[in-house]
């Protein structure tokens, strides 16, 4: 894929979603699934992509429930950004060529699933009595199937897929399939002896609609960015609806706000050094707001603006950016 050689990868790709099926692993099917969109997205058959990145999506949402601890389900979300990066992506060519299909609200929204991921997690886990109100034999039941699932999917990904251990894959492949129909009826269960226990421990981004009402006064905007590894974007959403720019890739925006920032930090040595020191700021400082600011410009005359940054932008202080 990364010679150009797209058809190839895809083909390859496909094969490998197919035994990951025939295997019951769902991780390496998500992965293959991100590689055929991957593929399909450099010829432009960008609806099929979509489709396939979702459905990789959606494996990688259903493993991250069944991770226990929050430590290793924030590295886990941390591994898959990559996908997200291409949901907002795709969906960004998308409104580029169908620009009155809201597509850039799309993206917006998917922004906020890749960004809230480990945090709504965090907010869940810290929440006192998150299994208040759910059934404690519901509960005992689901901890012991998880521990099943696991030992058979353990069982399962060490058996040689040959015919010699056929019938040993045939027995334990209905076993896995047998726990997890178990599980997943279970899971609605709780949900309904649970509701409050459901959202904690589901819980969902915003949408656009939901952030514009924060900024409902008319006087407000609020500035999203999301850095991509080709790309990255910001969002200007307001009461009235919403624009989008885009930006330099990640690495490129990391190179440029890095030097405002160690300028920022930076202490000056007598009145030269200081001098000095503030025309590296200044300097630094424009093109940073170049790169950040310039592309929501129409939107900065608002008398309160609110930003919502991403990687290294969370480091730096956007009040202080030369206008």
């Amino acid at each position: 894929n990364r010679q150009g050689r797209r058809a190839e990868a895809l083909q390859h790709f496909e094969r490998g979603a197919r035994a990951a099926v025939a295997a019951h692993s769902p991780f390496e099917e998500s992965l293959a699934l991100f590689g055929m969109a991957r593929a399909k997205a450099g010829i432009g058959q960008l609806d099929p992509a979509l489709d396939d990145l979702r459905r990789s999506l959606a494996l990688v949402e259903a493993l991250r429930g069944d991770v226990a601890s929050l430590d290793l389900r924030a590295s886990y979300v941390a591994s898959v950004r990559d996908r997200y990066d291409l949901e907002v992506d795709l969906l960004m060519r998308l409104h580029l060529e169908k620009p009155a299909e809201g597509y850039d609200a799309l993206a917006f929204e998917a922004s906020e699933r890749a960004r809230a991921r480990s945090f709504l997690d965090g907010l869940a886990e810290a929440r006192a009595g998150i299994r208040h109100g759910a059934d404690p034999a519901l509960l005992d039941r689901e901890r012991t199937l998880r521990h099943l699932l696991n030992a058979k999917a353990l069982r399962l990904s060490r058996t040689p897929q040959d015919a010699a251990h056929e019938k040993e894959l045939t027995a334990l492949n209905a076993e896995v399939d047998g726990l997890t129909a178990e599980y997943r009826d279970l899971e609605g269960q709780i949900r309904a002896s649970s509701p409050a226990y459901a959202a904690l421990t589901q819980p969902q981004a915003v949408t656009l609609h939901e952030v514009q009402q924060l900024v409902s006064d008319g006087d407000s905007v609020l500035l999203e960015y999301f850095l991509g590894s080709e790309r990255s974007y910001v969002w200007a959403v307001t009461a009235r609806g919403v624009a989008v720019g885009t930006l330099p890739s990640r690495a490129v925006i990391e190179n440029e706000v890095r030097p405002y920032r160690d300028a920022l930090a930076s202490r000056g040595s007598g009145a030269a050094g200081d001098e000095k020191r503030m025309a590296s700021l200044r300097a630094a400082g424009e093109r940073a707001s170049a790169m950040l600011l310039a592309p929501a410009a129409a939107h900065l005359d608002a008398a309160r603006v609110l930003v919502v940054a991403d990687g290294v932008l969370q480091m730096v202080p956007f009040a202080a950016l030369p206008d």
